[in-house]
């Protein structure tokens, strides 16, 4: 197995969403105003299903984009309380660039692993735009929402239906 694919992955309104904090607030679960450390576990379930289902054809990269990639070992820690499949390789977008510029410091992440379009491929997946249209197409995306969209299972599905689709036409 050749290929990459790296998955870069957001935390907040990702993997919970306002409406899954307010109720673990109000059962005791969560304190408010620290860190969320129990992840929803349909969010967790979906994240699961694209490593799994990517893992079949790549070797998958993840990669955390989320401002938390300060705090990286913590980090790993909590995905694996929350039993997240961690891939063999596991990494983080620069701490020196501008939070804002969210885009192109994935555009510079994957410059400079050599990033080639014939062999490798990636998503984003984050609840917030930032300048993501200037660097990247659509379909490298998946969008979800701090309202009350965290990564489900069905944007997953229809993710990984699109990717293999277009992947049998290009075959």
């Amino acid at each position: 197995m050749n290929k990459n694919f790296y998955v870069f992955l957001d935390i907040d309104g990702v993997m919970y969403d306002l409406s899954y904090i307010k109720d673990r607030i109000k059962s005791g679960d969560i304190k408010n105003g620290r860190i969320i450390s129990k992840y929803k576990p349909e969010s967790v379930c979906a994240l699961n299903m694209l490593i799994e289902n990517l893992s079949k054809y790549y070797n998958v990269h993840l990669v955390i984009t989320s401002t938390l990639r300060f705090k990286f070992y913590r980090m790993l820690n909590i995905l694996e309380e929350n039993g997240i499949n961690i891939p063999q390789f596991i990494g983080r977008t620069s701490l020196t660039l501008n939070r804002h510029n969210r885009g192109g410091n994935i555009a510079r992440y994957l410059q400079s692993r050599g990033y080639d379009r014939a062999v490798d491929d990636f998503v984003i997946i984050d609840d917030e735009k930032f300048n993501y249209h200037k660097y990247f197409d659509k379909k490298n995306i998946i969008k979800t929402s701090i309202i009350n969209n965290a990564l489900s299972i069905n944007a997953v599905k229809r993710y990984c239906n699109t990717l293999f689709e277009s992947q049998q036409k290009n075959l």
